[in-house]
């Protein structure tokens, strides 16, 4: 079946193209999908972000309140040729808290992969988004993410895992470029320690300098 890329975008309150922070997923279905089909892999994103579900908190509840509402999704069909056209785009709104910000850098890493099978390699089976930005309530006094913060990430993978399976037309996979192949998701999880990307962090507002 075809395989679609949705990405879930949010910007820094600066406005600036370089500071957006994207979050990769990947669906298949059969198709031919219509507007509402599309709408479907919204909703269950936006929910993902912004439902408690299952679980205790949204995950909107730990990220700040320097990156603006709405998020962008866009959907792209991996079958076209590259560079690819969005063929679909909306919005969905999000209320991140009042607190503290980390430094852009900080993320949480939320893994995914497809059931092991032999004689292929599980980390072309696997896949991952990197939260945030985040605030700080996401923080434990030992300097690791915080137990309710992990459970609220895993409780929303599950919900929304439940959300494709229920779906008629789609399923949320996880996808190899390196095989251009798609597998079915099979569990995830969420560790307690907070990962770096480097290309997330905004740029100097001021320098302090001191003349020897």
């Amino acid at each position: 079946m075809p395989v679609f890329a949705f990405d879930v975008i949010f910007q820094h309150d600066n406005g600036l193209p370089e500071d957006r922070y994207v979050n990769g997923w990947h669906f298949s279905g059969a198709g031919p999908f219509s507007p509402t089909d599309y709408d479907n892999v919204r909703d269950m994103l936006a929910d993902f972000y912004t439902d408690a579900g299952t679980h205790t908190n949204a995950l909107s509840l730990y990220f700040t309140d320097e990156i603006s509402s709405p998020a962008v999704v866009k959907a792209y069909d991996l079958s076209d040729t590259p560079p690819r056209a969005p063929v679909y785009e909306s919005t969905f709104t999000f209320s991140p808290p009042s607190n503290s910000p980390l430094p852009f850098e900080c993320a949480i890493v939320a893994s995914f992969e497809a059931e092991k099978v032999s004689g292929l390699p599980q980390s072309r089976r696997r896949n991952r988004v990197y939260l945030g930005p985040l605030s700080d309530n996401t923080v434990a006094t030992t300097g690791l993410i915080n137990g309710g913060t992990t459970t609220a990430i895993v409780g929303a993978l599950q919900d929304l895992w439940d959300a494709a399976d229920t779906s008629v037309s789609w399923d949320w996979v996880v996808y190899s470029p390196t095989l251009d192949s798609s597998y079915p998701v099979h569990n995830g999880w969420c560790d307690n320690a907070f990962d770096t990307q480097r290309r997330r962090g905004i740029g100097a507002t001021s320098r302090t300098s001191a003349t020897f």
